[in-house]
């Protein structure tokens, strides 16, 4: 099987060796096989290491409790990383 022999293959990389249109691939990867895509390439599987794991857990833990304590707002954090958030206030019915 062409993904056991290479998981990181793609779609054209199939349909050149196969000549299967891209949707006939896509429903034998997906729905037959019940493949998924977990991570992209170049992110390795084991990137956190456990004290950033633990590290993680308590700066959630403290960020929640300053939410239950109404310390902090939605609209108080701010991200780092690339992920874009949208704040839509509902207005009063």
């Amino acid at each position: 099987m062409l993904i056991e022999e290479n998981p990181s293959i793609t779609y054209a990389q199939i349909i050149a060796e196969t000549s299967f249109s891209h949707g006939t691939i896509h429903t034998i990867i997906h729905d037959c096989l019940k493949i998924k895509k977990i991570l992209g390439p170049g992110y390795p599987t084991n990137w956190l290491s456990e004290t950033n794991k633990k590290d993680r857990v308590q700066i959630c833990q403290e960020n929640l409790a300053k939410f239950n304590e109404a310390k902090w707002r939605l609209c108080d954090v701010i991200t780092g990383d690339e992920a874009w958030f949208y704040l839509r206030q509902i207005g009063r019915k």
